[in-house]
């Protein structure tokens, strides 16, 4: 493994990072400063002390990382958060890099929204921002959090469509 975008840094996402040894992790400017100095509320979900060793590639906002791969911002989750855009053949397909499920890209008829802000956010306006660019840009949308994700063997299968 040569590359891994970081999505953000909270624990649940970083936390193998030191067995990638020979990788560069490609990781937004503000989610890096947030994860090594993390607001007192904070302090539990950044494991500021586990990654010493990791060799960041800092951006800051949308950046290509490589052929028919990029990143987008989406902060809200958290600081930096962000978004992996993958060309495909059936479009782009947009990796989330909040916490999210489908239900939040796909309310319920009647819902006086076009989207759901999931609940565990730091910034309520910029997590629902972040989620209407998804949406604009995504032809296919992987919520990084939805079950229908877990078993399957490629996006695009019966289950993820």
């Amino acid at each position: 493994i040569d590359i891994v975008i970081l999505t953000h840094m909270h624990e649940d996402h970083v936390h193998l990072a030191r067995r990638y040894s020979n990788a560069r992790f490609i990781v937004q400017k503000a989610e890096l400063e947030a994860a090594r100095n993390p607001h007192p509320v904070q302090r539990f979900t950044y494991l500021h002390d586990k990654f010493e060793d990791v060799k960041f590639e800092v951006i800051e906002g949308d950046h290509k990382i490589v052929d028919g791969v990029s990143v987008v911002l989406t902060p809200g989750h958290c600081a930096g958060a962000q978004s992996v855009v993958v060309d495909t053949e059936a479009g782009k397909a947009v990796i989330t890099g909040f916490c999210c499920i489908k239900r939040n890209f796909d309310p319920p008829p009647g819902t006086p929204s076009p989207i759901i802000v999931p609940g565990i956010l730091l910034n309520a306006v910029q997590a629902y921002d972040s989620m209407l660019k998804v949406k604009e840009i995504a032809d296919i949308i992987v919520p990084i959090h939805d079950k229908d994700f877990m078993d399957v063997d490629r996006i695009g299968d019966k289950n993820t469509q």
